[in-house]
């Protein structure tokens, strides 16, 4: 009885005797002084207060006031007493104290039973009964609080405390459950996840798993949002989330068949858990859970991320020690290299260790080895098995972590083989190599030839292939194939193996650069095996070696003593051999030419090359020279460039050499140099992508600077259509040759046919242009250009009827009266023509047509006026008939009159400047020839300006210096070389837009070439941009002012006197301005 009462005491003190605080006895008795003066004062006031609505709250300040007086009483017993047991200790007086607070409780409901604290008084009462250990009593208080007062703020702990005493001292669970569930029924209040943890422990013990199951997890679930705010204090040392986490885990283990979402033990852990700290503790308990329930394939997946999240040491063994016996029951396949290193680490963490006994480190050392040996076996076993990259490459980073955890023991050889192995299969070969290595050095008997074979076999695999392997790996090649390879021939001196890893070694020492070590070597080797197929090549290499150098003195002579060896037989060898000595030679001369940047180092090679003409050498040579003039940007490097193609035109230069003169050729506006290394290009090269449009660029240019004949020549090599080889012919006014490029093909197109009429009209054949003439007439004509030829066509037309009108005379003896009809039919015909001409609207030709048009009036004029007086008139007669003759004669004056005036105004307003304008301002006395309209003085000098030369080389170094190609455009200017100077300001243009002048000037260039129109729209488009350009001014003025438009020029006077009058070469039209 006494033990049952002590426990029970231990029980209270730990629920209110903890609450007095630590202090020393004389102050506990001080302070119990205190309160047993303050229940005297209480008890006093009780009798004398006059006011009853203060009574009930003394009742609860004493009953308070005994229940803190057993406290010290406890206190005090214990520290007058520290050497005694609880269970030897007597404490009724403090529970006589305690019966005094119940009993105080107890009047309180009886004197006041309708107060609003009877519930808090049963309460409390309840609660002193408990900590007394009269669970009965309890009981029975706590009923009567729950039915009496079922809205109390202590209902839901008051069943609480009744379930579990049911639950924890009844054994009685089937009851409890009842109290539990009927505060889980309750609105949402804090005691909700209290009494669901409790309901889970209800249905494990009487065994009913799945919804303990429910009722845990719902508590982690459901529960989520209730915050444990309202409770008492007490409850909330307790996180209930987590004790329920936990206690999941034994119904968990139990149930046979699990929903979807519950099926895989560890993510459903996982979702549930909040924290680290708790996973750690529900893993561990859910893996030995499961362990225990022969849950085998469930357990591993838990220890495994047990493993990856614990930090404690000896937690980590034990989970490797649990995880590995599950590995060894499982007839699973599991990713155990995820175990490798952390087997390392823990190992190692245990070896560092300052707590963890020999003893136990001995037996860790033990149990890791097996646990690390048999992971790497049966990893190294899967890679074999199905020799993929990735399970060799597992394999290899287990077999490294044994390996630096257990460097030295009984099994090293073997994991180093299995290392060596794995790295061949990757073909890591420098990696094998050095395990090769490391195994024939192990402490074992027997031969270690077949070791040192594979060492050297994956070192010479290595270097076979140096771009696949890191500089540290094709070190560690080398200086292991030296090492192996040195001890092998050492050890087998007969071995056939011996003369490859002689030759070799030597490139080892080839592929470091330490040249002379090298040449030692390949100098054994050469001496040792002569007629070895190697021989040959490790000759060459002595060479390299000194070329490398630029030893050519020491390459020189060794390559004579290889030609000397009578042992090398290779003739083709020995010829190589000589070739490379020339080579030295060559640099010598290079080397001794001074600096290559100077124009004298170029020189010499140019002189030397003159030397050894036709031959590689001589080849070499001139591309150098070129490279070096390239270089400083001098234009000297034409010379050695054109004398390679030239003399060495099949050279492996030759496409790079023509490629950048073209180029640099362009970039300084050499155009006639450009297009010819263009046309170099193309035809030596036709295959090459570039070479077409390299080919157009040069027609273009070839265009540009007038050589029409060449520009057809280049369109015929690029196979394009008889119209566009015709084309710069035209151009050329060589109708001969148009004729005959036109006629391999029947002309069907309109301009096909204008161009055949025109090319037999310009040589005289008449009846075979008036056929192709009148074809293109008649064609459709679209286009602006159509119409222009159309035009031109029926004019031409018009003019062989205008031969035959001219041809009929008076006075020739024929009938005159006759003649007069006749001429008159033909006059009316060609006018027919010629106002079809006007129809199409085209500047020059409608011009054209109308000064036609005027003279052919005139010259009726002057026929009638010179017809014959009829014979037998009288003098009155003859006097009327001339005044007849004479009025009809000023009819058609006046009609040409018409026509010529027509034809200055219609130029005037549509600004046409052709020649035909003033034959019509002269009433046409000025004879205009048709076929100079059409004659273009494009052709570009063939020679270059004296001021050309300096100007281009300033271009080498600057090439986009558009102050300089001004300057060079004024130097054609004044050569008259009017072709390429236009080609010049058109890319000063090019390059910069804003520079308008150099547009304007192209206008001046256009007016020298007799483009008249052209020069005129160039003008215009210059002051559209920049009304007041003077030369683009003084141009348009000096137009209007050669071909009579006095509006056009008044207008544009008041600009002309606002600019200054340009300088440079100007059009004599516009210097008199």
């Amino acid at each position: 009885m006494k033990r049952l009462f002590a426990s029970l005491m231990l029980i209270w003190s730990l629920g209110v005797g903890a609450q007095v605080p630590e202090k020393k006895l004389p102050e506990l008795k001080a302070e119990m002084a205190k309160v047993d003066k303050s229940i005297e004062i209480t008890r006093a006031k009780m009798k004398e207060v006059k006011d009853v609505s203060f009574v009930p709250d003394l009742y609860f300040v004493l009953a308070e006031l005994y229940t803190e007086k057993s406290r010290y009483l406890y206190a005090i017993n214990r520290a007058q007493n520290p050497k005694k047991s609880i269970e030897e200790l007597d404490f009724t007086d403090a529970t006589k104290v305690k019966r005094q607070a119940v009993e105080t409780y107890q009047r309180f409901t009886e004197n006041f039973p309708r107060h609003a604290n009877v519930d808090k008084a049963l309460f409390f009462m309840a609660h002193e009964y408990r900590e007394l250990g009269s669970n009965e009593e309890m009981v029975k208080i706590y009923t009567r609080l729950t039915r009496d007062f079922p809205k109390s703020e202590y209902w839901e702990e008051s069943m609480l405390q009744i379930g579990d005493f049911f639950l924890d001292q009844q054994k009685k669970p089937t009851l409890a459950k009842e109290y539990y569930q009927k505060i889980i029924e309750r609105p949402q209040n804090p005691f909700i996840p209290l009494a669901r943890y409790k309901l889970g422990w209800c249905y494990v013990g009487t065994g009913e798993f799945e919804p303990a199951l429910i009722a845990f997890e719902s508590v982690v679930t459901i529960d989520a949002k209730i915050s444990n705010e309202g409770l008492p204090d007490i409850y909330k040392k307790t996180d209930i989330k987590r004790d329920a986490l936990l206690a999941l885990v034994w119904p968990y283990s139990e149930q046979k068949v699990l929903s979807p979402d519950r099926a895989h033990a560890l993510r459903y852990f996982e979702r549930l858990v909040p924290d680290r700290v708790s996973l750690l503790k529900v893993l561990s308990r859910l893996g030995k859970r499961l362990v225990i329930k022969e849950k085998i394939e469930e357990a591993i997946p838990v220890y495994l991320r047990l493993i990856e999240i614990t930090h404690n040491l000896e937690d980590r063994i034990a989970a490797f020690d649990s995880l590995y016996q599950a590995i060894r029951k499982s007839k699973r396949e599991w990713p155990l290299e995820v175990l490798a290193e952390p087997i390392g680490d823990t190992l190692v963490l245990a070896r560092g260790s300052a707590t963890m006994p020999a003893a136990e480190l001995g037996k860790v050392e033990k149990n890791f080895e097996i646990y690390l040996r048999d992971i790497v076996t049966r990893v190294q076993k899967k890679a074999r098995t199905t020799r993929k990259d990735t399970d060799y490459k597992t394999a290899i980073e287990s077999l490294e972590v044994y390996a630096g955890v257990f460097p030295q023991n009984r099994y090293t050889s073997a994991i180093l083989l299995n290392l060596a192995e794995s790295h061949f299969a990757l073909k890591q070969y420098a990696r094998a190599g050095t395990y090769y290595e490391a195994v024939s050095k192990q402490p074992f008997k027997g031969s270690k030839k077949d070791y040192q074979d594979s060492a050297i076999q994956a070192f010479a695999l290595a270097l076979k292939e140096p771009e696949k392997f890191s500089k540290i790996d094709l070190a560690e090649a080398r200086h292991g194939f030296r090492d192996v390879g040195s001890l092998y021939m050492k050890s087998y001196p007969q071995d056939a193996a011996n003369p490859m890893i002689q030759f070799n070694i030597g490139r080892t020492y080839y592929d470091e650069r330490d040249f002379d070590t090298a040449i030692a070597n390949f100098k054994i080797f050469i001496q040792k095996y002569p007629t070895h197929k190697e021989a040959t090549s490790a000759g060459q290499l002595i060479l390299d070696s000194y070329n490398q150098r630029e030893d050519y003195d020491n390459l020189i002579k060794a390559g004579r003593e290889l030609i000397a060896n009578s042992r090398l037989t290779d003739l083709s060898f020995k010829r190589d051999v000589t070739e490379i000595i020339r080579q030295a030679e060559f640099r010598k001369v290079q080397d001794s030419g001074g600096d290559p940047r100077s124009r004298e180092y170029a020189r010499k090679l140019v002189n030397f090359a003159s030397k050894y003409q036709g031959t590689a050498l001589g080849d070499q040579a001139l591309y150098e020279a070129f490279v070096s003039f390239r270089k400083k940007k001098d234009p000297q490097m034409y010379e050695p460039g054109e004398t390679l193609l030239n003399k060495h035109a099949d050279s492996k230069y030759a496409k790079e050499v023509v490629g950048v003169m073209g180029q640099k050729a362009l970039d300084t506006a050499d155009y006639r140099r450009a297009s010819k290394y263009f046309e170099i290009f193309a035809r030596k090269y036709p295959a090459d992508p570039a070479s077409p449009s390299l080919m157009k660029n040069a027609v273009l240019m070839r265009e540009g600077m007038g050589d029409f004949r060449e520009a057809s020549d280049d369109l015929r090599e690029l196979k394009s259509s008889t119209e566009e080889i015709a084309r710069p012919l035209v151009l050329a006014q060589d109708w001969t040759a148009v004729s005959q490029v036109l006629s391999s093909k029947p002309p069907a197109t309109l301009k096909s046919q204008y161009w055949m009429g025109l090319a037999f009209y310009r040589q005289g054949l008449l009846d075979q242009a008036r056929d192709f003439l009148q074809q293109a007439s008649k064609n459709s004509a679209t286009t602006f250009e159509d119409k222009t030829m159309a035009a031109h066509a029926l004019y031409l037309l018009a003019g062989l009827d205008l031969f035959a009108y001219q041809r009929v005379k008076l006075g020739t003896g024929g009938d005159e009266g006759e003649l007069v009809k006749q001429k008159s039919a033909l006059l009316a015909k060609m006018t027919a023509q010629m106002n079809q001409v006007i129809s199409y609207g085209n500047g020059r030709w409608t011009i054209a047509a109308l000064y036609e048009l005027g003279r052919a009036q005139e010259e009726f004029a002057q026929f009638v006026q010179g017809a014959s007086i009829p014979a037998g008139l009288n003098e009155a007669q003859v006097a009327q008939y001339k005044q007849l003759v004479a009025g009809q004669a000023n009819q058609y004056r006046n009609k040409a009159r018409g026509f010529f005036k027509t034809c200055v105004e219609s130029a005037e307003k549509a600004e046409v400047f052709t020649n035909f304008v003033k034959g019509c301002a002269s009433n046409g006395t000025e004879l205009i020839d048709e076929s100079l309209e059409e004659k273009i003085l494009a052709k570009a000098g063939e020679a270059a300006p004296p001021e050309a030369a300096k100007l281009r080389e300033k271009l080498f170094d600057e090439p986009k210096d558009t102050k300089t190609l001004m300057e060079l455009a004024q130097a054609y200017l004044k050569s008259q070389d009017y072709a390429m100077a236009r080609l010049i300001f058109e890319r000063v243009y090019e390059l910069d837009p804003k520079m308008i002048s150099a547009k304007a000037w192209v206008g001046v260039s256009l007016m020298y070439m007799n483009e008249l129109e052209a020069a005129g729209q160039t003008f215009k488009e210059v002051l559209r941009k920049q009304g007041q350009e003077p030369v683009a001014v003084y141009g348009l003025a000096a137009l209007y002012k050669q071909f009579g438009f006095a509006n056009k020029l008044r207008a544009i006077t008041p600009r002309l006197k606002s600019v200054a009058k340009p300088t440079g070469l100007l059009h004599p039209w516009m210097s008199v301005l």
